[in-house]
């Protein structure tokens, strides 16, 4: 089955939707968190669907447990897999980040039913605060404080993007649109001929095989900025990076790290 991108640029919001979606992505080092994850963000975000991508056998250990607004995803129905990125960078150990971010990107084109507009959350964040990520049809962007030069030197790889102003998009939870999404992959593909997948692997620096050489959340953010300004807001919350397994509720939301714990 080919996944390549034929999707046209679509820049007029006629109307506004009150519903979203939330995708999620579960490893094995985060399936322990399922349990609380799941239900704060149901009470949180207020999602219409959830959808939970992983591996069938952290789907049989906990899709009981939920109602049917909760879908379980094969990560094995997406166009690629952990084994292409061994393979490709040779450096297991970071496989599984560079897979997580793929099977984001990739989530408006495999999940049909997937809304327009959906919140991607990463899988150790815990939400102390009801929070909405669009406003009259617009994404309200949170930010973060992150600077990485080999992301931006990706980015610019990938499609000649820079940086947008002082902010990055890396916050561990990011609101998206489908159509956005759709445009920046067709793009990527348009300018180097192969899947985007593909391209996304072949322009990380060598030398960040087994670092931190990519990153999604500042491609969707930087690349809406450049292409979709018009859609979207600033609009800061309170949050941080913790390995502290108390909650601090003087804050929005919190990112409780796997190798901080």
């Amino acid at each position: 089955m080919s996944y390549r991108c034929i999707f046209r640029k679509e820049r007029v919001v006629e109307h506004f939707s009150e519903e979203w979606d939330s995708v999620i992505c579960i490893g094995p080092s985060d399936a322990a968190l399922v349990k609380t994850l799941i239900p704060n963000v149901k009470e949180r975000i207020a999602p219409r669907r959830i959808y939970v991508i992983t591996l069938p056998t952290i789907k049989e250990q906990h899709q009981t447990l939920f109602d049917e607004s909760v879908h379980w995803i094969d990560e094995g129905s997406f166009p690629f897999s952990i084994q292409d990125i061994h393979d490709k960078f040779h450096q297991k150990q970071r496989s599984g980040w560079y897979l997580q971010q793929l099977l984001k990107l990739y989530a408006p084109i495999v999940l049909p039913d997937l809304l327009d507009q959906y919140v991607i959350v990463d899988a150790d964040v815990r939400i102390h605060s009801d929070l909405r990520f669009f406003k009259e049809g617009r994404i309200q962007f949170n930010v973060g404080t992150e600077y990485h030069v080999p992301y931006f030197e990706h980015m610019f790889r990938l499609l000649g993007m820079s940086k947008h102003g002082s902010h990055s998009g890396i916050c561990h939870m990011m609101p998206m649109k489908r159509h956005i999404v759709q445009a920046f992959m067709k793009e990527v593909e348009a300018r180097h001929g192969t899947e985007f997948w593909k391209a996304f692997l072949d322009k990380v620096d060598a030398g960040h095989y087994g670092l931190s050489g990519a990153s999604e959340y500042e491609l969707l953010y930087n690349y809406t900025q450049e292409h979709f300004g018009d859609e979207m807001d600033i609009a800061p919350l309170r949050w941080q990076n913790t390995g502290s397994p108390f909650a601090n509720t003087s804050f929005d939301y919190e990112a409780y790290h796997w190798y901080q714990r």
